[in-house]
């Protein structure tokens, strides 16, 4: 299965079906990168408000995604 074509089907998953995709993804990064694993364990730590992004500015990073 292409890459293209694994888009069109997570196209088709609902809302909830697409949440557990992503985060099955994000697992697996953790588990075959160490070094992102801490990378975004650092991100997600981080308490200084000034680094975090809105809803807003999350959804469109995601529309400009390819």
């Amino acid at each position: 299965m292409t890459l293209a074509e694994l888009k069109h089907e997570a196209q088709a998953l609902s809302v909830k079906e697409r949440a557990a995709l992503a985060a099955y993804l994000l697992e697996l990064n953790f588990d075959e990168d160490l070094e992102f694993g801490q990378r975004m364990s650092r991100i997600l730590n981080d308490k200084d408000p000034a680094k975090w992004l809105t809803l807003e500015e999350v959804e469109k990073g995601l529309q400009a995604a390819p």
